[in-house]
């Protein structure tokens, strides 16, 4: 399994969301993942109908909980779909 294909599994993405870059920065003990959309259509979050994708907000970072033992950080990083 690549680490693409392990992040994907492990943060349950679904089309039209992918991993569009991993950098793992091993002195830092950090694993950045960049998280995009195929541009184009994507379910609203409140009924679920297809929407055409109109704008993005700045990028966002999260640090995710521990995925291993060691002290290192994973950090996600997505510019989400404006919702107004």
């Amino acid at each position: 399994m690549t680490d693409v294909a392990l992040y994907t599994a492990l943060l349950h993405l679904q089309e039209p969301w992918y991993i569009s870059r991993l950098d793992v920065d091993v002195k830092a003990e950090e694993v950045h993942v960049f998280v995009s959309d195929r541009h184009g259509r994507l379910p609203c979050p409140t009924c679920g109908a297809s929407c055409l994708v109109e704008d993005h907000v700045e990028e966002r970072v999260w640090r995710h909980l521990d995925l291993s033992s060691n002290k290192g950080h994973t950090l996600f990083f997505c510019q989400c779909v404006s919702r107004f």
